[in-house]
């Protein structure tokens, strides 16, 4: 389907949520860690989390401008656990620019990278509190946010986890790697989805039905990111192609080809997987492998049935254009991997 980030009423909003985070991050008591804050957030990104939590709220009480603040303190949050996330994963590129801590250009020193990098980070982890304490919207309405936000970071962290010790192992489970990805990915769009509806001032079925809606549509987005890691222009995705496998991921498509492949495949599988010497061609093999075993296409289903799941918890908002769109976002989150 066409990309609905070219919507008008998406456009707007991002333009506005642009503007807001290029001010927020404009100025600081010392510029060199200011420089760093500003990398990843002025690189790019559909900003998908700021937009969700506006429509949420337009959809909910067309309180959209009151819940942007909240959107870019979660923006601001995410792009921390990207940083974060590069150096665990000794990720070369993001955005289609070096990783802080692969840029020489930086420091020629690695440690020095390293270090700046967790500390970027860390500014950015803080900075998205601080704009979180500035929502518009009661004490009791705040608290709420931040604890909610507090509650994201902490299973974030705990879905990073899982995924750092899951490259460890060759049995993990479907169960176990939607748990990781619900936790990892689907958690942030959840509490996006969640906190516009609560500084809506929706009902408790209206607020329950909205964080179900990101936690089913972030499901749907990781795995349909983990296809694109596969099938994706590497000119377009900004990362190399196959990136998942070099890293060890334990992808629902690993997962499925490592259940379903031959004693032959899987060992093809096994010994590129996690292999950051992998050559172009033994990553290429790879994934012709996850084709004929039938794992990307079962990746692909997967995928739509949590859309469809996600779809159906719209149907206790109002009947207006955000909720329109919201079923929009849905399909696109899984069907842009076409």
């Amino acid at each position: 389907m066409n990309d609905i980030s070219d919507l008008p009423e998406i456009v707007e909003r991002r333009e506005k949520v642009e503007k807001a985070i290029k001010e927020i991050l404009s100025h600081g008591e010392y510029e060199p860690l200011l420089r760093g804050m500003q990398r990843y957030p002025f690189a790019g990104g559909k900003r998908w989390r700021p937009v969700f939590a506006m429509l949420t709220a337009d959809c909910v009480a067309g309180a959209g401008e009151k819940a942007m603040l909240f959107g870019i303190a979660l923006e601001l949050i995410h792009n921390f656990t990207l940083v974060h996330d590069d150096i665990m994963d000794m990720a070369e590129t993001r955005r289609k620019i070096k990783c802080i801590h692969a840029d020489k250009t930086i420091h020629p020193d690695e440690h020095y990278r390293l270090a700046y990098a967790i500390d970027v980070g860390d500014a950015l982890f803080a900075k998205g509190f601080e704009i979180l304490g500035n929502v518009d919207a009661s004490d009791a309405i705040v608290r709420r946010l931040l604890k909610e936000t507090a509650k994201m970071v902490l299973g974030i962290a705990e879905g990073q986890q899982m995924d750092m010790d899951f490259a460890q192992r060759y049995n993990i489970s479907e169960e176990e790697y939607l748990k990781m990805i619900e936790k990892k990915t689907a958690l942030m769009f959840r509490t996006a989805a969640m906190g516009g509806a609560i500084i809506a001032d929706g009902t408790e079925r209206q607020i329950e039905s909205c964080a179900e809606f990101g936690t089913l549509v972030g499901i749907g987005f990781q795995i349909a990111d983990d296809i694109i890691d596969l099938l994706g222009n590497p000119e377009i995705t900004g990362k190399a192609r196959g990136g998942d496998i070099k890293e060890g991921k334990r992808t629902l498509i690993v997962v499925h080809a490592l259940a379903n492949a031959s004693e032959s495949q899987r060992k093809k599988i096994v010994s590129v997987l996690g292999n950051r010497f992998a050559t172009p061609e033994e990553i290429e093999e790879s994934i012709e492998i996850l084709k004929n075993t039938g794992s990307i296409k079962y990746a692909e289903k997967v995928a739509v049935e949590f859309s469809l799941r996600a779809k159906e918890c719209l149907k206790v908002l109002p009947n207006n254009r955000e909720r329109e769109i919201l079923n929009m976002f849905a399909d696109f989150m899984v069907h842009r991997i076409k």
